[in-house]
């Protein structure tokens, strides 16, 4: 196994994707770093920061006697 790319998340929600043989450097959207997560990991680094952003929930704040935003939620298993 050889490492191809290096995918991070150095901020909000900007992914970069460097070329580990010459070093160029691209901003990417996160729709194809999930891409290349399912596809292509085998040949790609992820950051620690950009693996846990690309495996996290959306969160919802819920305010007391809110039921109606709990109704809203849902739980993939």
């Amino acid at each position: 196994m050889k490492i191809k790319y290096i995918v991070d998340n150095p901020y909000g929600d900007k992914f970069t994707l460097t070329d580990a043989r010459d070093g160029v450097h691209h901003e990417i959207r996160e729709t194809y770093v999930k891409d290349l997560m399912d596809n292509h990991s085998d040949e790609c680094f992820f950051s620690a920061r950009a693996s846990v952003n690309l495996r996290s929930v959306p969160q919802h704040e819920i305010f007391p006697d809110t039921i109606s935003e709990l109704n809203k939620l849902t739980v993939i298993a």
